[in-house]
Protein backbone atom coordinates (compact mmCIF):
# COMPACT_ATOMS: atom_id res chain seq x y z
CA UNK A 1 0.00 0.00 0.00
CA UNK A 2 2.00 3.50 -1.24
CA UNK A 3 1.22 6.31 1.39
CA UNK A 4 -1.18 8.95 1.09
CA UNK A 5 -1.09 12.12 3.32
CA UNK A 6 -4.78 13.36 3.92
CA UNK A 7 -8.37 13.53 1.57
CA UNK A 8 -7.90 17.42 1.92
CA UNK A 9 -5.88 20.07 -0.22
CA UNK A 10 -6.01 24.03 0.21
CA UNK A 11 -8.89 23.42 2.64
CA UNK A 12 -10.68 21.72 -0.38
CA UNK A 13 -10.94 17.80 -1.77
CA UNK A 14 -7.99 16.58 -3.02
CA UNK A 15 -8.55 16.97 -6.82
CA UNK A 16 -10.29 20.31 -6.59
CA UNK A 17 -7.23 21.73 -4.09
CA UNK A 18 -4.85 21.09 -6.51
CA UNK A 19 -6.66 22.05 -9.59
CA UNK A 20 -7.62 25.57 -7.64
CA UNK A 21 -3.50 25.74 -7.53
CA UNK A 22 -2.98 24.58 -11.48
CA UNK A 23 -5.20 27.49 -12.66
CA UNK A 24 -3.80 29.64 -9.71
CA UNK A 25 -0.09 28.98 -10.95
CA UNK A 26 -1.48 29.06 -14.80
CA UNK A 27 -2.80 32.90 -14.08
CA UNK A 28 0.34 34.29 -11.65
CA UNK A 29 2.74 33.05 -14.56
CA UNK A 30 1.13 34.34 -17.39
CA UNK A 31 0.85 37.67 -15.68
CA UNK A 32 4.77 37.62 -14.63
CA UNK A 33 5.71 36.31 -18.05
CA UNK A 34 3.50 39.23 -19.45
CA UNK A 35 5.46 41.55 -17.21
CA UNK A 36 9.02 40.11 -17.90
CA UNK A 37 8.14 40.68 -21.64
CA UNK A 38 7.50 44.15 -20.94
CA UNK A 39 10.75 45.03 -18.87
CA UNK A 40 12.49 43.27 -21.86
CA UNK A 41 11.05 45.28 -24.64
CA UNK A 42 12.16 48.41 -22.74
CA UNK A 43 15.69 46.88 -21.92
CA UNK A 44 15.69 46.15 -25.77
CA UNK A 45 14.35 49.53 -26.86
CA UNK A 46 15.80 51.83 -24.50
CA UNK A 47 17.89 54.45 -25.91
CA UNK A 48 20.53 54.39 -23.05
CA UNK A 49 23.31 52.61 -23.19
CA UNK A 50 22.38 48.78 -23.50
CA UNK A 51 23.54 46.37 -20.10
CA UNK A 52 24.13 43.08 -22.06
CA UNK A 53 24.25 41.36 -18.37
CA UNK A 54 20.73 42.93 -17.54
CA UNK A 55 19.28 41.76 -20.78
CA UNK A 56 21.16 38.30 -19.93
CA UNK A 57 19.67 38.06 -16.63
CA UNK A 58 15.60 39.36 -17.54
CA UNK A 59 16.16 36.81 -20.85
CA UNK A 60 16.86 33.85 -18.31
CA UNK A 61 14.17 34.87 -15.60
CA UNK A 62 11.93 34.66 -18.90
CA UNK A 63 12.72 31.39 -19.65
CA UNK A 64 12.23 29.73 -16.65
CA UNK A 65 8.87 31.14 -16.62
CA UNK A 66 7.86 30.07 -19.78
CA UNK A 67 9.32 26.45 -18.31
CA UNK A 68 7.38 26.91 -15.46
CA UNK A 69 4.19 27.77 -17.29
CA UNK A 70 4.62 24.92 -19.45
CA UNK A 71 4.56 22.48 -16.32
CA UNK A 72 1.47 23.82 -15.01
CA UNK A 73 0.36 23.38 -18.29
CA UNK A 74 0.96 20.28 -17.73
CA UNK A 75 -0.36 19.67 -14.29
CA UNK A 76 -3.90 20.57 -14.79
CA UNK A 77 -4.20 18.40 -18.16
CA UNK A 78 -2.59 15.75 -16.00
CA UNK A 79 -5.50 16.52 -13.11
CA UNK A 80 -8.35 16.71 -16.15
CA UNK A 81 -7.39 13.43 -17.46
CA UNK A 82 -6.12 11.63 -14.44
CA UNK A 83 -3.31 10.81 -16.36
CA UNK A 84 -0.35 9.72 -13.57
CA UNK A 85 1.88 9.47 -16.48
CA UNK A 86 1.74 13.98 -16.38
CA UNK A 87 1.31 14.07 -12.55
CA UNK A 88 4.56 12.04 -12.24
CA UNK A 89 6.26 14.66 -14.42
CA UNK A 90 5.32 17.85 -13.04
CA UNK A 91 5.80 16.12 -9.54
CA UNK A 92 9.89 15.42 -11.04
CA UNK A 93 9.79 19.02 -12.01
CA UNK A 94 8.56 20.42 -8.86
CA UNK A 95 10.52 18.27 -6.98
CA UNK A 96 13.89 19.39 -8.62
CA UNK A 97 12.52 23.28 -8.49
CA UNK A 98 12.67 22.82 -4.67
CA UNK A 99 16.30 21.04 -4.41
CA UNK A 100 17.83 23.59 -6.60
CA UNK A 101 15.88 26.55 -4.74
CA UNK A 102 17.46 25.36 -1.50
CA UNK A 103 20.83 24.82 -2.61
CA UNK A 104 21.09 28.16 -4.78
CA UNK A 105 19.72 30.36 -1.87
CA UNK A 106 22.02 28.58 0.78
CA UNK A 107 24.71 30.10 -1.47
CA UNK A 108 23.38 33.31 -2.90
CA UNK A 109 21.70 34.81 1.07
CA UNK A 110 25.05 33.93 2.71
CA UNK A 111 27.30 35.77 0.01
CA UNK A 112 24.86 38.49 -0.62
CA UNK A 113 25.01 39.63 3.38
CA UNK A 114 28.84 38.96 3.27
CA UNK A 115 29.45 41.29 0.41
CA UNK A 116 26.96 44.02 2.03
CA UNK A 117 27.75 43.38 5.49
CA UNK A 118 29.86 46.72 5.76
CA UNK A 119 27.04 48.89 4.83
CA UNK A 120 23.81 47.14 6.13
CA UNK A 121 25.73 46.11 9.18
CA UNK A 122 23.18 47.57 11.38
CA UNK A 123 20.74 45.73 9.30
CA UNK A 124 22.15 42.41 8.67
CA UNK A 125 19.38 40.34 11.28
CA UNK A 126 16.10 42.19 9.95
CA UNK A 127 17.26 41.94 5.96
CA UNK A 128 17.42 38.20 6.37
CA UNK A 129 14.36 37.82 8.22
CA UNK A 130 12.20 39.69 5.31
CA UNK A 131 14.20 37.69 2.59
CA UNK A 132 14.61 33.99 4.70
CA UNK A 133 10.63 33.90 6.12
CA UNK A 134 8.81 34.46 2.44
CA UNK A 135 11.66 32.05 1.39
CA UNK A 136 10.74 29.35 3.79
CA UNK A 137 6.91 30.11 3.72
CA UNK A 138 7.02 29.41 -0.16
CA UNK A 139 9.19 26.34 0.11
CA UNK A 140 7.14 24.99 2.82
CA UNK A 141 3.80 25.53 0.72
CA UNK A 142 5.67 23.82 -2.48
CA UNK A 143 6.69 20.51 -0.35
CA UNK A 144 3.12 20.49 0.73
CA UNK A 145 1.54 21.00 -2.75
CA UNK A 146 4.02 18.07 -4.05
CA UNK A 147 3.10 15.80 -0.88
CA UNK A 148 -0.58 16.01 -1.92
CA UNK A 149 0.48 15.48 -5.35
CA UNK A 150 1.97 12.19 -4.19
CA UNK A 151 -0.79 11.27 -2.34
CA UNK A 152 -3.00 11.91 -5.51
CA UNK A 153 -0.78 9.74 -7.94
CA UNK A 154 -0.77 7.00 -5.10
CA UNK A 155 -4.19 6.48 -5.03
CA UNK A 156 -5.17 6.71 -8.82
CA UNK A 157 -2.13 3.49 -9.30
CA UNK A 158 -4.63 1.68 -6.35
CA UNK A 159 -7.62 2.19 -8.17
CA UNK A 160 -6.19 1.05 -11.59
CA UNK A 161 -4.61 -2.00 -9.65
CA UNK A 162 -7.87 -2.73 -7.59
CA UNK A 163 -6.15 -1.82 -3.91
CA UNK A 164 -8.23 0.94 -3.24
CA UNK A 165 -9.19 1.88 0.34
CA UNK A 166 -12.15 2.91 1.73
CA UNK A 167 -10.03 5.35 4.20
CA UNK A 168 -8.99 7.51 1.46
CA UNK A 169 -12.54 7.67 -0.22
CA UNK A 170 -12.94 11.38 -1.64
CA UNK A 171 -9.54 11.68 -3.32
CA UNK A 172 -11.09 10.73 -7.17
CA UNK A 173 -14.55 13.00 -6.75
CA UNK A 174 -17.09 10.93 -8.14
CA UNK A 175 -15.13 7.23 -8.74
CA UNK A 176 -14.72 7.75 -5.02
CA UNK A 177 -18.47 9.39 -3.87
CA UNK A 178 -19.59 5.81 -6.28
CA UNK A 179 -17.00 3.68 -4.44
CA UNK A 180 -18.18 5.14 -1.18
CA UNK A 181 -21.73 4.89 -1.77
CA UNK A 182 -21.81 1.04 -3.08
CA UNK A 183 -19.75 0.25 0.44
CA UNK A 184 -22.42 2.10 2.30
CA UNK A 185 -25.45 0.12 0.75
CA UNK A 186 -23.04 -3.37 1.14
CA UNK A 187 -22.80 -2.55 4.81
CA UNK A 188 -26.61 -1.87 5.17
CA UNK A 189 -27.79 -4.30 3.52
CA UNK A 190 -25.48 -6.48 5.78
CA UNK A 191 -26.94 -4.81 8.90
CA UNK A 192 -30.40 -5.25 7.60
CA UNK A 193 -29.89 -8.90 7.19
CA UNK A 194 -28.61 -9.71 10.95
CA UNK A 195 -31.41 -7.59 12.31
CA UNK A 196 -33.73 -10.02 10.16
CA UNK A 197 -31.58 -13.46 11.08
CA UNK A 198 -32.05 -12.07 14.81
CA UNK A 199 -35.71 -11.52 14.67
CA UNK A 200 -36.34 -14.60 12.73
CA UNK A 201 -33.95 -16.76 15.65
CA UNK A 202 -36.69 -14.98 18.05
Amino acid sequence: MCWKSTNRCLCLPLRHGLVTYGYFGLVVNYLSILHELFQLSDCADSEGPFYPSEFIKLSLTFSSMIINLIFHIILVAGLHRKSRGLLEVFYGYQSLLIIIEVIVSSLYLPLQIHKNYQTVTHYVMWLTLVVGIPFIILLLLQVYLITKIRSYINTLEDLKDGSYEPAVDGLLDEDCTLQSYNRMNDHCDQYELGKMTDFTSI
